[in-house]
């Protein structure tokens, strides 16, 4: 077995395809789209994992990463292993490793504190900006995510990009309230969101609710402060649907405050459909 330090071309990365690639299983397309992304974005990384050969020169291990490399037009420096001539090799590869979940990469990224915390929210983030509609939007959040893809390495450097943010916005709500809803993430993620539309609007609101400074008892900021300390325990409904209802009203008082409408009562039912943001993209 040798090893060789090689800058894959596009050239040489469809050869390879074209002549050596005859035992691998069927392309992932999403993952080379998201392997494509990086390559053209300059989010590559050249972490040393390698492209193996067997012995007669079959690919082994890499064609999602050759793949990507050809259609992105980018050269990429990869470790080249040849003569792998284990034949039990080739049935251990992406096997015998255990993938790395978001707040692990955000915390080699420098995220050291509250990485879990600020990778929920930063799901938060990254669902409001790849769904085409807010009742998209809701029915993810209902779903915890699980009707959408959003990989690791996206949720890590968006905690890395939000993570100041996010603790201004920890401090602007208080632990303790974005804590007693039970989905605190969630709490931190949507009202990160509000803050890329509104970030005036929305720390004084939310501060508002934190101190409990009311204009009487029509105020949107007193009802959402009922809600997030009464939490999901006295809600009825599936834990997805109570799960959306509190981010459903939050969007609720910011929209009410904002439009400086009085209400009587928060609340979100299973007839409604989640609410648009004033001043959001849809």
């Amino acid at each position: 077995m040798r090893v060789v330090i090689t800058e894959v071309t596009p050239e040489l990365a469809k050869e390879w395809l074209e002549t050596k690639n005859t035992h691998n299983r069927k392309i992932f397309d999403q993952h080379v789209k998201k392997l494509v992304d990086n390559l053209k974005s300059g989010r590559w990384v050249d972490n040393g994992q390698s492209i193996s050969f067997s012995s007669d020169g079959v690919l082994l291990d890499g064609q999602h990463r050759l793949t990507a490399i050809a259609i992105s037009g980018v050269s990429a420096t990869i470790p080249i292993v040849c003569d792998v001539s284990d034949k039990r090799a080739f049935a251990t590869y992406d096997v015998d490793t255990r993938k790395r979940n978001a707040n692990q990469i955000a915390e080699m990224l420098g995220v050291d504190k509250n990485s879990i915390l600020i990778t929920g929210a930063a799901r938060i983030a990254l669902f409001y900006e790849n769904s085409s509609s807010a009742d998209e939007f809701g029915l993810i959040i209902s779903s915890f995510g699980k009707n959408h893809t959003c990989h690791s390495e996206d949720v890590a450097y968006k905690a890395v990009d939000m993570v100041e943010d996010i603790q201004k916005m920890s401090a602007a709500i208080s632990a303790p309230l974005y804590k007693a809803s039970g989905i605190p993430s969630a709490i931190l993620g949507i009202l990160y969101v509000l803050s890329t539309i509104d970030p005036y609007h929305t720390y004084s609101f939310s501060e508002r609710v934190r101190d409990g400074f009311f204009n009487g008892p029509t105020d949107p900021a007193m009802h959402l402060r009922t809600v997030l300390l009464r939490g999901m325990n006295d809600m009825k409904g599936s834990l997805g649907f109570r799960k959306m209802s509190i981010v459903a009203m939050v969007v609720k008082a910011w929209n009410a405050d904002k439009r400086k409408i009085p209400i009587s009562q928060l609340k979100f039912s299973k007839r409604e459909g989640f609410p648009s943001i004033v001043g959001g993209k849809w």
